[in-house]
Formats: structure tokens, sequence, C-alpha cells
């Protein structure tokens, strides 16, 4: 039932499927919890599994409607900072994550290293972003400079609510400015 939707979407030019690689990227800000295309699981021993599945299925359907090539990942930076994943006892984990802080790193360092392999396997790895919404220049600074370090060569995006100077010294790919915030 979604083909001919996405179908029109991609004749009138749409160029990136969205995707959600956490729990509740934008909170409840949609009115919709949003839940992961991909799924954490943190081991008993300390190391992570990832299910890559409905992701893979999700870029593959908007890619057979004609959708693409980009791939917009949110996010890293959720609304609230709140991460979730199961933990070893099957139980679901939820945890602020801020950037800058060890639970960030912890959470988002292997995940960026599996996720950039799993990538370039399937031959998305160019196409795809981290992408962020309205952040502060704190926090997509802390962010641009993990990702370079955890997956060389991943693209950032973001909308703005700030004007693009506010990011000086930044390396955002892909920007997109809030009309509220554009001035003659």
């Amino acid at each position: 039932k979604m083909r001919p939707v996405w179908e029109l979407l991609a004749s009138a030019g749409q160029k990136s499927l969205t995707v959600s690689i956490l729990e509740q990227p934008w909170d409840h800000q949609c009115y919709d919890p949003y839940h992961s295309m991909i799924e954490r699981r943190l081991n008993a021993d300390g190391s992570w599994t990832y299910d890559y599945s409905l992701f893979d299925e999700y870029v593959e359907f908007g890619r057979s409607c004609g959708i693409g090539p980009d791939i917009s990942c949110y996010t890293m930076c959720p609304w609230g900072y709140i991460v979730r994943y199961t933990g070893p006892d099957g139980k679901t984990v939820a945890v602020e994550a801020k950037p800058g802080t060890k639970v960030f790193d912890e959470f988002w360092g292997p995940f960026l290293k599996d996720f950039a392999a799993h990538l370039k396997e399937k031959g998305w790895f160019k196409d795809t972003y981290i992408a962020m919404d309205e952040r502060s220049p704190e926090d997509v600074l802390y962010i641009a400079n993990f990702v370079q370090k955890h997956a060389p060569g991943m693209r950032i995006s973001m909308a703005g609510n700030r004007k693009p100077s506010d990011f000086k010294g930044i390396v955002i790919d892909s920007y997109s400015q809030s009309l509220g915030h554009v001035t003659a």
C-alpha cells in the first residue's frame, strides 16, 4: 500500500530516505514514537549485537520505489538525549547519553564501527548521513568529530534553526536551514 505514495514522492524528486537508528529520535514531538530500525543488544560480556534486517528492508523498499540515493539516519542526538537498548537480561534499558559523556561514547562508538562495516558491505556507505535536527553547535561539533573518529568518511546532515555561521569550523555535509531563521 505504501508503494504508490513512495513512487509519487520519488517522481516529485524525493532524494533521501529518513530512517530511525534509535528509539524515539524526536521523543514524542511528532506524536509518534518512531521505533528504531536497528535493534541493539548489550551482551553479558559487554559486547554489542546489532540487527539491521528492518533497516535493510526499509532502504531496499525505498530504493525500489525510486527514493534515494541518500539515507538520512536519525539520530545520534535525540531529543532528551535518551537512548534505549536490550540488556543482557532481555529487558529494555533507557539511559541519558549526552554528547561528550562516557555513556554516549560507549553506546555510539561500537555501533558506528559496526554500522559503517554493514553499510560498506551493502554498498550504501557513501550515501549515508548521520542526521540531526536543531542541535547546539557544541553537540554538533562533538558528534561530527566522534563520527569521523569511529566511522571515517561518514557524512553529517542537519536541519538547523540557527544561521549556518553558528557552525563555523564544523563539517556538515548537508545543511537545511529552517525558513523561520532566514532573513533577507
